[in-house]
C-alpha cells in the first residue's frame, strides 16, 4: 500500500523490504523492541488495545508467540548502549521501533538543526539495527517500525520523516521497513488522524489500530499468510 500522493510532498517513502528479501524465519517466537509506543502506551489497555497486542493476536493463530520488552522513553542513544536480550537468537522475528520525537525533533525548527536531528537518528538507528543483526539467528528477521506522526510536527518535520524512512529502506541489515506514513495514520502532515491520539506523541485506541492496519503481516514474518510453508 503506497502512500497518498495527495496528502504528502513529492518525494514520498519508498515500498521496501518485501516478504521475498529472506527465507521465511526457522522458529515462530516474535520480538518487538522499542519506545512507549511500541507497548501500546495512549492505548486504554496497552497489553490489549496496543498495535503491538493486535499483531499478537492477529499471528497467534498462525503458531507466532509475540512477546514486548519496549520501555518508554528510550531513544537510540538507550538502545545503542544498552546489553541487548541474551536471547536475542532464540526469536525468528525481532522489531525495534522508536520515536524521532525522543530525539528532539518537534524542538528542531531551523534546516541546519532538522538536519541534525535526523542524522543523529539514522546514525543511531543504523548502529543499533548492526547490533541486533550480530545477534540474530542467521535465519531471522529483522524488522523496522518507520517514523510515525505527532501531532506537534509540521510540514519540514514531515519531510525528515519521508528521508529518514527512505534511509531505513536501504539498509542491508534489515528485512522490512513499516511504513507508518501510509494515509490510514498520517492525517496528511505528519499528524495523528484527528481523535486518533492521546496526547502529541502516542496514540489512543483508534491511534494502535491505525498503526496496526499498517502492517503487512506477511512482510514482518517472511511468509504468506494461509499458506502452508
Amino acid at each position: 500500500q503506497k502512500v497518498d500522493p495527495r496528502t504528502l510532498p513529492p518525494h514520498l517513502p519508498k515500498m521496501c523490504g518485501t516478504m521475498d528479501s529472506k527465507a521465511p524465519p526457522s522458529t515462530t517466537r516474535v520480538l518487538v523492541l522499542g519506545s512507549s509506543v511500541s507497548t501500546g502506551c495512549g492505548a486504554d489497555n496497552p497489553e490489549q488495545d496496543g498495535w503491538f497486542a493486535l499483531m499478537r493476536d492477529a499471528v497467534h493463530p498462525l503458531g507466532f508467540k509475540v512477546e514486548c520488552r519496549g520501555l518508554g522513553g528510550t531513544n537510540v542513544v538507550y538502545w545503542g548502549q544498552e546489553p541487548l536480550p541474551d536471547d536475542l537468537d532464540s526469536f525468528g522475528v525481532v522489531m525495534m521501533c522508536l520515536s524521532l520525537g525522543n530525539e528532539g525533533l518537534v524542538g528542531a525548527h531551523k534546516p541546519a538543526h532538522l538536519s541534525e536531528v535526523e542524522q543523529h537518528y539514522l546514525d543511531g538507528l543504523h548502529y543499533i539495527a548492526k547490533r541486533l543483526r550480530q545477534k540474530m539467528s542467521p535465519n531471522a528477521r529483522l524488522v523496522l517500525g518507520g517514523p510515525y506522526p505527532n501531532n506537534d510536527y509540521k510540514e519540514a518535520h514531515l519531510e525528515v520523516l519521508l528521508r529518514v524512512h527512505n534511509s531505513m529502506c536501504g539498509w542491508d541489515e534489515v528485512d522490512h521497513v513499516i511504513d507508518f506514513l501510509q494515509p490510514c495514520l498520517n492525517g496528511g502532515k505528519g499528524n495523528w488522524h484527528a481523535g486518533a491520539s492521546t496526547d502529541p506523541g502516542h496514540p489512543n485506541n483508534t491511534g494502535h489500530q491505525q498503526m496496526f492496519e499498517c502492517l503487512s503481516l506477511e512482510d514482518v514474518l517472511g511468509q504468506s499468510i494461509g499458506s502452508d510453508n
